[in-house]
């Protein structure tokens, strides 16, 4: 099973936006530990993707994955995907923003940045 992280900061987004359904949309982002590859590819970076989850048609939720381990590792190996929920948008304006801001992250920390998640 994939092990699903979500950010301090973004949780802390998540609970304030949501209050009553932040513990729903928890559980709509642990989703990925069955299903890793859900979610719309927005960018990739060396062996790391940048992806989204819509929530609503209007609430956009950004994670980074390693899922393409998949390929090369056995079943017991599975349990190393990594996918980590960083940030989210509303649809509009500062989607992109967000979008760029994350590819900058990936390109600037690579690999690194999921050592010691």
């Amino acid at each position: 099973m994939a092990k699903v992280v979500v950010s301090k900061i973004l949780a802390k987004k998540i609970k304030k936006k949501f209050k009553g359904k932040a513990k729903h949309i928890f559980r709509f982002m642990k989703r990925l530990e069955t299903n890793p590859s859900m979610g719309d590819f927005l960018t990739q970076i060396s062996r790391i993707k940048l992806k989204e989850l819509k929530y609503e048609k209007v609430f956009r939720f950004y994670f980074f994955s390693n899922e393409e381990l998949i390929k090369i590792m056995d079943k017991e190996e599975f349990e190393s995907i990594l996918i980590k929920f960083v940030d989210m948008s509303k649809k509009g304006k500062e989607q992109q923003k967000i979008i760029d801001r994350l590819k900058s992250d990936l390109r600037k920390f690579g690999f690194d940045f999921f050592e010691g998640v």
